[in-house]
C-alpha cells in the first residue's frame, strides 16, 4: 500500500506540475 501511495502521489505532482505549466503557456498564447 505504501508503495502504491508514493507511486501515486509522484503522479499526481508530476500532473499538477504539467497542468500549471500548460495553463501558464494558454495564458501567455491567449494575452499575446
Amino acid at each position: 500500500p505504501e508503495t502504491h501511495a508514493r507511486g501515486y502521489e509522484r503522479v499526481a505532482t508530476w500532473g499538477f506540475m504539467i497542468g500549471a505549466a500548460l495553463m501558464l503557456t494558454l495564458d501567455v498564447v491567449l494575452a499575446a
